[in-house]
């Protein structure tokens, strides 16, 4: 039997419902199977997502991801850059320069 195909979306709301690990809006995610593929290399290194410690085995990796609450990547890794739709949206400008944009935005209409 073929193994069956698995949506992006049911993956990415099974990693968030399931394992409390958030990625952002998965909407925002382009690439989404490179992207998938690094996290899981990663995993698959005893590294951990978020901390990116690396571990003597997977049991370890899971208890610490799960104790201190590393359930997300590093947002401070630009590796990850690539894989968010937000990084192609003004060029020359990192997430964080957008991100600051926007907060700056909200912060000036609620002011309004």
């Amino acid at each position: 039997m073929a193994p069956r195909a698995v949506s992006r979306s049911s993956l990415l709301n099974h990693m968030a419902r399931e394992h409390s690990f958030s990625i952002g809006l998965p909407d925002n995610i382009v690439y989404c199977s490179e992207f998938l593929d690094t996290l899981q290399d990663k995993l698959d290194s005893l590294q951990c997502l978020y901390c990116e410690k690396t571990f003597r085995d997977k049991t370890t990796l899971k208890d610490h991801m799960r104790k201190k609450a590393h359930r997300r990547i590093n947002a401070k890794n630009h590796e990850y850059d690539r894989f968010y739709v937000i990084n192609y949206l003004e060029l020359g400008k990192t997430w964080e320069e957008v991100q600051s944009e926007d907060d700056r935005e909200l912060a000036d209409d609620e002011d309004e």
